[in-house]
């Protein structure tokens, strides 16, 4: 623009004044600014430095956290909050396999806080995070939340320990003796800053222990799978060996010496069944039918005087439905109560398997036999269970003594 172009923009404009790059001055620091400029630099120094140490806690606890998840690692937690955050008492909870909340780890002297106590969902703290997920200030924690055994403190600081998927896994909660300063919004953030990276820790290691219980789970069932079709079938097949062989012998003696092999076998047999359904027994949950038939096995084995034996075999979680598996569960009970009362057995043996959608069900014991099955109600009950569904029962006495039941059904069939 020409000086005259400005000039009567001036005139066309009056209340404009022209500025030159001459006139913007810029104010000098004065003796009375100096001190707040100071005081500012020292606050922006402390909030570096108090961000710079919460970073390092981070880091150390989830190195921590991930290599020894242990009681040290979760004290570490608590004494780095209450340090990290100025705070006189921290406390950690966490829930437990009981879906209860517990108080696993505490910071601070006279705290009032007990490691192991349950934490009380409606009134405390750590209940009003855990219910809304949310990071809340306390200004006053004893009157409002804690009651009369924590007046020695005032404010407060609780602060959700998120996993990947936003369920709450703990609570990180700080607070400070009355008289001391409240808690500020930084302080709120950086707390959750720190309890975020608790929360990924948590996560990983929880990852890397069902990674290793997979691993581990695999394993077994490798040799459990081992043991059921290579060693019980090579002493199955010796111990028929071995009794071949006593039949072909003519001394008694040497019959009964080789029969008594045959029949250690046997006992190896049954010994190494237990351990591949004590291997396996890690699949069954309380709610699906092993885990019911499991239950019904301990209820009865006072009746009985022993501890039965059970084998699955097939999937059966997957291809049994509720009301099946309420069938087999009473035909298990039903046929476990009618050796307690008639047997007179010192073991019995119960198969389930699932094979080509065919359940069965086989109760075998080794007791007196049984003349007249039908005429004992319970059993009449299971064959009309099985002819319901197209199926059948039968009750027979093997050659080696005892009785033998066993329940069939096709799952097509079910009504």
């Amino acid at each position: 623009m020409t000086d005259s172009q400005s000039t009567q923009s001036m005139r066309a404009h009056p209340h404009l004044r022209a500025v030159s790059i001459t006139d913007r001055q810029f104010e000098p620091m004065t003796q009375e600014s100096a001190p707040l400029i100071a005081r500012s630099n020292v606050r922006a120094l402390e909030h570096a430095n108090r961000r710079r140490g919460w970073l390092e806690a981070s880091a150390d606890v989830t190195r921590k956290l991930l290599a020894d998840h242990t009681q040290s690692a979760l004290d570490l937690v608590v004494r780095y909050a209450a340090s990290g955050a100025d705070a006189d008492a921290a406390s950690l909870v966490l829930k437990t396999l009981d879906d209860e909340w517990t108080v696993r780890a505490r910071s601070g002297e006279n705290s009032g806080i007990t490691l192991g106590e349950l934490v009380d969902p409606e009134r405390s703290l750590a209940g009003r995070v855990i219910r809304s997920a949310e990071i809340e200030l306390v200004d006053d924690y004893a009157s409002e939340i804690a009651g009369a055994r924590l007046t020695a403190f005032t404010a407060a600081i609780g602060a959700p320990i998120l996993g990947e998927a936003g369920q709450v896994l703990g609570v990180l909660s700080i607070a400070r003796a009355t008289g001391r300063p409240l808690f500020t919004a930084e302080d709120a953030d950086l707390l959750g800053n720190f309890t975020r990276q608790i929360g990924a820790a948590l996560d990983l290691d929880s990852a890397r222990s069902d990674r290793e219980a997979a691993r581990l789970t695999e394993e077994r069932d490798r040799i459990a799978a081992d043991l059921h079709d290579h060693v019980i079938q090579e002493l199955f097949a010796t111990a028929m060996g071995l009794q071949n062989v006593a039949s072909a012998l003519t001394l008694p003696d040497q019959q009964s010496q080789v029969r008594g092999y045959a029949v250690s076998l046997d006992e190896t047999i049954r010994r190494i069944r237990q351990t591949i359904f004590t291997v396996q027994s890690h699949h069954w949950n309380l709610d699906s039918v092993q885990g019911r038939l499991l239950t019904v096995l301990d209820q009865q084995s006072e009746a009985l005087g022993f501890a039965p034996e059970i084998e699955f075999a097939g999937p059966l979680r997957l291809g049994i439905c509720d009301d099946l598996a309420e069938d087999i569960v009473a035909v298990v009970r039903e046929g476990l109560s009618n050796v307690a009362k008639h047997a007179r057995a010192q073991h019995a043996r119960i198969a389930v398997s699932l094979v080509d959608e065919v359940v069965t069900v086989t109760i075998a014991d080794d007791g007196i036999g049984i003349d007249s099955p039908i005429r004992d109600s319970g059993l009449g009950n299971l064959r009309r269970r099985a002819e319901y569904r197209g199926g059948r029962f039968t009750v027979s006495s093997p050659a080696e003594g005892g009785t033998r039941l066993e329940w069939t059904v096709q799952i097509s069939s079910d009504p």
